[in-house]
């Protein structure tokens, strides 16, 4: 018996059925710190309550914890959201240029399941209209995205392991 082909969904129609179940009567409250962001956003991602088919709403502190005034009609929740891909992208889980950045085999974060978290945060800011992962390279974009790709010489981070490549080459 032959096994059918997995038909290939486009990313882009599997984002925008995502964010077309979002409920938005109904919010999922992020407390966030500022000076703690990849903190605050895994407590609020590990909650019970949490439900990533309602709308997120973002209220920010300070290292006080004082609130800073505002309702989250959208503009906390996106600053959130870019705040949070700018954590993952300087964070040790990745290595690279600046807009060109591989996965990096941190042991912390494979224990602590962060490569996981990171990719969740990653698609809740894509479903939940946040900034896209532009830190990463083209190589594991299109891993992901098509689950395939040519890597090139270049996205090699480590610059003795590229040169000794560019040797053998």
């Amino acid at each position: 018996m032959e096994c059918p082909i997995a038909e290939k969904v486009p990313s882009q129609e599997i984002l925008l059925e995502l964010s077309s179940k979002i409920v938005t009567k109904r919010q999922c409250r992020f407390n966030i710190n500022r000076s703690a962001v990849w903190e605050g956003a895994m407590r609020g991602f590990q909650r019970v309550s949490y439900d990533p088919n309602l709308m997120i709403s973002v209220k920010f502190s300070d290292d006080m914890g004082r609130n800073e005034e505002g309702i989250d009609l959208g503009g906390p929740r996106r600053e959130f959201l870019r705040l949070l891909m700018e954590t993952i992208a300087r964070s040790a889980m990745f290595e690279g240029k600046e807009n060109s950045k591989n996965f990096a085999l941190d042991s912390t974060a494979l224990r602590e399941d962060w490569y996981y978290n990171a990719g969740r945060a990653i698609a809740v800011s894509l479903v939940h209209g946040g900034p896209p992962p532009n830190f990463l390279s083209p190589t594991v974009f299109s891993l992901l995205v098509d689950g395939s790709a040519n890597p090139a010489v270049e996205d090699i981070a480590e610059p003795e392991l590229l040169e000794k490549v560019k040797k053998i080459l």
